[in-house]
């Protein structure tokens, strides 16, 4: 099923035509989708991808005591794509204090710190600077583990609030071999930051498995199958959420709301007794009746695709 069927779908449901309350129909369907996303973790929303941690970086740079911002002497880098990465990392000048990065332009070599610089004049003095934070696409909601492809093994999980950024100070550790990960938060764009600890002193690569954000249509011909992932079978739901929504807004009957509420409930029940975490299960249900053996040896049946629909 496309978006455009699921508008018709529920516009017929509320006996309007085309054109008469779209907007309010979008976001319907909108809220059906968020609905369901929340209501557990569901399997079609795991995936994964990969990324790399930005080497350190020693060079020399110029400041004035009371600024904001320094201009790199050497160790610029040869991008901007490559500045961008070093945002909200850290820098350490001349040995002592260490500041955030705002923001580095790559084509004029100046660096914008998060506070002044209350050292004296700083002519060719050395800096060094660790990304520390990685910021991950905006379709990442939760990480749940990153692996290290060169040395391959899962780094361990620690709660944001247990790691501090400047306590150990990692540009102590500089050079380890990174075995841990946390996130602190999002940025303003609503990306999760992740930090690795020790940093690392050259480029490595990781593997980041994770829990997708909602994921939205946009043109009436996207299948909703491919962008949300929620299986077609199960599409029906989406369209009982959406007139629960409708419902609950145009109508003032209690009565209708309620049962609006209760098929939607009812489809929410099927997703969860039938989206099962085993990818292959799930797919199966689409052609006939295929038994399986559980945990007791006994041979039990899943439902045919009509009965898990309900059309």
């Amino acid at each position: 099923m496309n978006y455009g069927e699921v508008k018709q779908r529920v516009r017929d449901s509320l006996g309007a035509v085309t054109g008469e309350i779209d907007t309010q129909i979008v976001n319907f369907i909108e809220d059906s989708l968020r609905d369901i996303h929340a209501h557990t973790q569901w399997p079609w929303d795991r995936d994964s991808l990969t990324f790399t941690s930005k080497a350190d970086i020693v060079g020399t740079a110029t400041w004035t005591k009371g600024t904001t911002q320094i201009t790199l002497n050497t160790g610029n880098v040869a991008t901007q794509d490559e500045a961008d990465a070093y945002k909200s990392g850290l820098i350490r000048l001349a040995g002592s204090n260490v500041y955030e990065i705002v923001s580095w332009t790559q084509s004029t070599s100046v660096i914008v710190l998060d506070s002044e610089i209350i050292e004296a004049d700083g002519a060719a003095s050395s800096i060094q600077i660790i990304q520390d934070m990685i910021t991950l696409p905006n379709t990442v909601e939760t990480v749940i583990d990153v692996v290290d492809f060169l040395f391959p093994r899962v780094l361990g999980k620690v709660a944001g609030n247990l790691r501090q950024r400047r306590w150990p100070n990692p540009f102590d550790v500089v050079g380890g071999l990174p075995y841990e990960w946390y996130t602190r938060g999002v940025d303003a764009n609503g990306n999760v930051r992740l930090n690795l600890y020790p940093p690392p002193d050259t480029d490595r690569k990781y593997s980041c498995e994770y829990w997708r954000r909602v994921q939205l249509p946009v043109s009436d011909s996207d299948e909703i199958e491919a962008v949300t992932g929620i299986p077609e079978r199960f599409h029906p739901v989406v369209v009982a959420g959406a007139k629960y929504r409708a419902y609950e807004f145009e109508f003032e009957n209690d009565s209708v709301k309620g049962a609006a509420m209760v098929e939607f409930q009812r489809g929410l029940s099927r997703m969860m007794e039938n989206g099962r975490p085993d990818a292959g299960a799930m797919r199966v249900l689409k052609s006939g009746r295929v038994k399986t053996t559980n945990p007791f040896g006994r041979q039990t049946e899943y439902w045919p695709t009509d009965r898990i629909t309900g059309v």
